[in-house]
């Protein structure tokens, strides 16, 4: 089931159901702009800092990097509060998993085991608050980065390859083991660019630093 068919089944059914579909597909679109949002900020991050580096200005203090790492912890809290308000959607709603069908969201989850959404969104939760942290302290710490690391593991495995290779329905007519190396690229942007940014702000000086 994917967001659209669970929606035609809620209109079909009772007009009450309709706020649960608003609700789900509310989520989704949230869902599709975090991470899509930090995929395509990724690249432009990347692509700037090179143009920096071999243009000799590249920034010098630690504000700029760390004004990228606030916003990626909002990206990667967004997508944390989507999968675990989905799984516990899904879990009160059908029950525990398996679920048959698996239900797809918006082509970013397919969620077989809500329990699975939720672990794997709590930890991105813990995150993403880690991260708003981190903006107010520059010094050198690799706890976030082991964090980022445990987390992209967790989706790795739990988010990806077992909901995925849990899934044998077919979704308009595309397995979603076809989707899963595309899904790993837009996942790993929002694992990957806020440890990158983070060791970037610790490694620069800070503005009242320079001042003073």
């Amino acid at each position: 089931k994917t967001s659209f068919s669970l929606a035609a089944e809620a209109e079909a059914a009772e007009p009450s159901d309709n706020l649960n579909v608003f609700f789900v597909n509310s989520l989704s679109t949230m869902a599709i702009l975090a991470y899509h949002l930090s995929y395509i900020g990724s690249l432009m991050v990347v692509t700037h800092s090179l143009h920096k580096y071999q243009t000799s200005t590249h920034p010098k203090t630690s504000g700029y990097y760390q004004y990228r790492l606030f916003w990626y912890g909002v990206f990667l809290f967004v997508a944390a509060s989507t999968q675990v308000l989905l799984g516990m959607y899904l879990f009160l709603t059908l029950g525990s998993g398996p679920l048959d069908p698996p239900v797809h969201i918006a082509n970013i989850y397919t969620i077989v085991y809500p329990e699975i959404s939720f672990v794997v969104g709590s930890i991105q939760l813990l995150v993403a608050i880690l991260a708003f942290c981190r903006c107010l302290d520059c010094r050198p710490s690799f706890v976030f980065s082991y964090s980022c690391a445990i987390m992209w593991i967790f989706m790795l495995v739990l988010q990806l390859m077992v909901q995925v290779c849990m899934d044998n329905s077919d979704n308009a007519g595309l397995s979603p083991m076809a989707t899963a190396p595309t899904r790993a690229c837009i996942y790993l942007s929002i694992a990957l660019m806020p440890a990158f940014l983070d060791y970037k702000m610790s490694i620069q000086p800070d503005i009242n630093n320079l001042i003073s």
